[in-house]
């Protein structure tokens, strides 16, 4: 089993874009949850060096707005959270 040094919560994201399918309501969401998320381990980020990578990932969501473009940032997401050694929590 993993050592998750942080957890990214987006379960209820998970949940309401497989009720609605509603990519750009997701993508969003998902933007302002990472936003918040760096906020909240803002000196845990900086000291991994990956404060820049979460930026540049919630800013994709940002202008994201169809599911294969979610899918692709969510891919790079899951490999910089498997780097970094964060739970993207989805269920």
């Amino acid at each position: 089993m993993a050592n998750w040094k942080q957890t990214l919560d987006i379960t209820d994201l998970m949940e309401s874009f497989e009720q609605t399918e509603d990519a750009l309501t997701f993508a969003k969401r998902a933007s302002t949850r990472i936003q918040l998320f760096i906020e909240t381990h803002q000196s845990w980020a900086d000291r991994s060096g990956i404060t820049e990578d979460l930026e540049q990932i919630a800013e994709s969501f940002s202008y994201a707005d169809d599911t294969a473009e979610i899918d692709y940032i969510m891919a790079d997401l899951y490999d910089l959270a498997d780097n970094s050694r964060i739970w993207v929590k989805t269920f």
